[in-house]
């Protein structure tokens, strides 16, 4: 005795069919590669200014923002902010500028935010500055 197909049995097989194409299409794995041009950013650090100094001047590779693209560290200058002691660390990864927003390393920032570095020291501070790489 053959079974019929019904038009329950046919409907929930569209259903099912729409849903396994919609996985196969519609997802989409983030990229890893950030997008952009050459971008400098720049945070002023005052907490435990000279400790950072000492090893922000290193140079090296750091995380910004707890993103996992490193940047590089650019340079590290001692300024004084408020009348302390302060540290401003360019940071050069990838990032766009339009008109009035910033992204930098995939990650879009404001001025006046605060931001943080890890690598061989972790320093909190506030983004003071975003430009393209001259």
């Amino acid at each position: 005795m053959a079974k019929k197909i019904h038009l329950f049995d046919l409907l929930i097989a569209l259903i099912m069919a729409g849903f396994f194409v919609l996985a196969l299409f519609a997802y989409r794995a983030p990229s890893k590669s950030v997008e952009g041009e050459a971008t400098i950013i720049t945070v002023s650090v005052t907490r435990s200014a000279d400790i950072v100094y000492n090893e922000a001047s290193k140079l090296g590779i750091a995380y910004f923002n707890n993103s996992l693209e490193p940047v590089k560290v650019v340079k590290a200058t001692k300024t004084t902010r408020n009348n302390l002691p302060a540290v401003n660390i360019e940071l050069e990864g990838k990032g766009k500028i339009e008109n009035d927003r910033y992204v930098f390393n995939g990650i879009r920032v404001l001025i006046g935010q605060k931001a943080e570095i890890h690598g061989r020291f972790l320093a909190q501070g506030v983004i003071s500055n975003v430009a393209y790489k001259k």
